[in-house]
């Protein structure tokens, strides 16, 4: 059976600048829909350690661009490759998942050796780790990650100066926060439980990847606003009618109207739109704390759909529900003759 590379299957959320070699050679191995929470957990198999800060970046890119509240990818790694070098990752993300570490490890030696783990503190603290438990979710995290058991054994130090420790790891788990949710204002709505903002996704400009000869369009402008890429050439408007189905189509957007629902849990969207042989509109419906997406589309946005046309029976009319939608730069009207047009203005009294 062929594997699924992780980057292939997430290639349209991905920015290109965190896909380095070991990020292309991972291999995708499942993924988890939690649709309650809005929430997507990948299990990813890699070839060498991956840092902490890097899985984050990753996660929030994906979480971004796919409009979604949380996304977590936990590491797949070969036994073999377990190190007690790495066990400052592992501890960043006990932290994440609210193990009290209080900044005690901060300076520890670690060894390894008969497949047992030994944390010599240097800062003490060792009564607060076993009240939180911390050995039993270390043990269980490299079982996950690593596929291997090893004994955790704790030993140094054990007194600590509680509220330095304290102070130090309230830093680490605030920047821990904001590397994961991408932003202090996202991070500090998860720390109190309440719903994470949806953070604003930053866009790729790229060259538009289909035929533009006779379209008014700047070849080099083109960005995906949802969905996934659009390939083919659009059809002009005035081809469109109740019975053509599957379409893509371009325009200028001319009109917006957004409406709630009467229990206020989703929006609305209407956009009127031409591409100067006839006008349309296209509609979309979306949960209220989802609408970002729609709310970027402005009236004089130029777009490129791709969609289903029907008869709306609400509206009476024929209405795109769009697939995907991507935003190019439409160019000034341009006089290509080789005789040029002279317009001349005159004014009376």
């Amino acid at each position: 059976m062929s594997q699924l590379l992780f980057c292939k299957v997430f290639s349209k959320y991905l920015d290109p600048a965190l896909i380095t070699g070991e990020i292309q050679r991972a291999v995708a191995h499942k993924a988890q829909v939690l649709r309650q929470k809005n929430a997507l957990c990948v299990y990813v198999g890699f070839d060498t350690l991956i840092e902490h800060d890097l899985l984050c970046k990753l996660e929030n890119c994906i979480a971004q661009a796919a409009r979604l509240e949380e996304v977590r990818i936990c590491p797949q790694y070969a036994p073999e490759l377990f190190s007690s070098d790495y066990l400052p990752e592992l501890v960043k993300e006990l932290l994440r998942r609210g193990v009290l570490v209080n900044g005690f490890l901060q300076g520890a030696n670690v060894t390894l050796q008969n497949e047992v783990l030994t944390i010599h503190l240097q800062h003490g603290g060792y009564d607060i780790l076993q009240a939180n438990h911390f050995d039993i979710r270390l043990k269980e995290l490299i079982y996950e990650w690593f596929s291997r058991v090893l004994t955790i054994r704790i030993e140094g130090t054990l007194e600590a100066d509680l509220q330095k420790s304290q102070q130090q790891e309230e830093a680490i788990k605030r920047e821990l926060l904001s590397k994961m949710y991408g932003s202090e204002e996202r991070a500090k709505a998860a720390q109190s439980g309440q719903a994470v903002p949806v953070a604003k996704p930053q866009r790729q400009v790229k060259k538009i990847p289909f035929d533009i000869q006779g379209l008014p369009f700047d070849e080099d402008f083109c960005e995906l606003i949802c969905g996934r890429e659009i390939k083919e050439r659009p059809m002009p408007l005035n081809q469109v009618n109740a019975e053509s189905g599957r379409v893509c189509v371009w325009g200028e957007v001319f009109a917006k109207e957004k409406r709630e629902t009467r229990d206020g849990s989703k929006n609305i969207f209407s956009f009127d739109f031409s591409d100067l042989t006839s006008s349309n509109t296209f509609k979309a419906i979306c949960e209220s704390q989802k609408s970002q997406t729609y709310d970027d589309i402005k009236e004089g946005d130029c777009v490129v759909i791709r969609g289903e046309a029907s008869y709306d029976k609400y509206d009476r009319e024929v209405s795109i529900r769009p697939f995907d939608i991507m935003r190019v730069k439409k160019l000034g009207r341009q006089d290509n003759a080789e005789k040029k047009r002279v317009e001349l203005h005159m004014h009376t009294n």
